[in-house]
C-alpha cells in the first residue's frame, strides 16, 4: 500500500477509539478534514504510515526473492513445464542464466496448447499452435525443433523432454437420429453439433460417445440419438473403433465423415 493508504487505514481506526472524544470529533468527517497538514497528530500518523510503507516494501521484496530462490531449487511440476513451453517466443533468445524473456510478446508465443505426461522419467509433451478461428493446429517440424532447443535451456538437469505436434486425429461417426416430425431438422444441424462438441473438448481431453449424445440431445427436435459406429485415426496409423472413450493422439480431433440417418419418431402415445 502507499503512504496515504496506510495513513488512512491508521486514522480511520484511530477515529473509532473512545479516547478521541476529547478532540470533539465529527464522525461524519474524515481525519484530513479535521486536522491540518502541519498538526502534530497528522505528522505523527504520516511518519507511522511512511514507516509501514517502507517496511512492507522491504519485506515484500525479500519474500519475492526467497520464493524465486526456492522455486529454482525445487523440482518443477508438469504445470510449470506447460506454462514455460507456452511462454516460448519464436525468434527471441533467452538471456544467459534465466528462463524469462526480457520482453514478453504474446504474438511471438506460437505454442497455444500444451499437455504433458510423465512416464519412466521422461516428460512427453503434446503441443499445438492456433489457427485464425482459435482452433488447435499442427506446428511445423522446424518450429518443434526450436521449441525443443528452448526447453533444453530451461529444463531441470537430468530431465528428458520429448515434444510432438501433429495434425488433428480424424473422426468418423455414424448416427441414427429419431426426431420430432413436427420439427424441421436436417443432417447438417447434427453435423454442426458434432463439430462443436469436438472443438469444445479441452486439449488432450477425452472424447466420449455418451458426451456426444448428450450434446446432440439438446438440439430442438431430437427425441432419441444413437451412435451406431465411431472411429478415429491419427496420421497413417490404423483406424481405431471407439467403444466408449478415446484420447486423441495429437490432442485434438476433427470430423472426417459424419453419416447421419434421420428417422421420424413414431412412439408417442396419444
Amino acid at each position: 500500500m502507499t503512504t496515504q493508504e496506510w495513513k488512512k487505514k491508521l486514522t480511520d481506526e484511530w477515529l473509532k477509539q473512545p479516547g478521541v472524544e476529547v478532540y470533539r470529533i465529527d464522525t461524519d468527517k474524515t481525519f484530513d478534514e479535521q486536522f491540518s497538514a502541519v498538526s502534530i497528530e497528522n505528522l505523527l500518523f504520516y511518519a507511522q504510515a511512511f514507516g509501514l510503507m517502507v517496511l512492507e516494501k522491504i519485506v515484500g521484496d525479500r519474500i519475492a526473492k526467497l520464493e524465486e530462490h526456492f522455486n529454482r531449487l525445487r523440482p518443477h511440476t508438469l504445470s510449470w513445464y506447460a506454462g514455460k513451453i507456452k511462454a516460448f517466443q519464436m525468434g527471441d533468445t533467452l538471456p544467459t542464466d534465466t528462463d524469462v524473456y526480457p520482453n514478453i510478446n504474446k504474438e511471438k508465443q506460437v505454442v497455444k496448447y500444451c499437455s504433458l505426461m510423465e512416464r519412466n522419467g521422461v516428460l512427453s509433451a503434446k503441443i499445438a499452435g492456433q489457427d485464425k478461428d482459435g482452433r488447435p493446429t499442427r506446428l511445423s517440424d522446424d518450429d518443434v525443433k526450436k521449441v525443443s532447443a528452448y526447453v533444453s535451456r530451461i529444463k531441470d538437469a537430468g530431465v528428458r523432454v520429448l515434444l510432438s505436434s501433429g495434425d488433428a486425429d480424424k473422426f468418423n461417426v455414424s448416427l441414427l437420429i429419431h426426431y420430432d416430425p413436427l420439427k424441421r431438422l436436417e443432417a447438417k444441424d447434427i453435423k454442426k453439433v458434432v463439430s462443436e462438441y469436438l472443438e469444445s473438448m479441452p486439449f488432450d481431453g477425452i472424447y466420449s460417445n455418451m458426451a456426444l449424445i448428450d450434446a446432440i440431445q439438446k438440439v430442438d427436435g431430437v427425441r432419441v440419438a444413437e451412435v451406431l459406429t465411431s472411429e478415429a485415426k491419427y496420421g497413417g496409423n490404423i483406424t481405431k473403433s471407439i467403444d466408449s472413450v478415446y484420447v486423441p493422439t495429437s490432442g485434438y480431433m476433427q470430423i472426417e465423415t459424419a453419416t447421419i440417418k434421420l428417422k421420424p419418431y413414431q412412439y408417442d402415445q396419444f
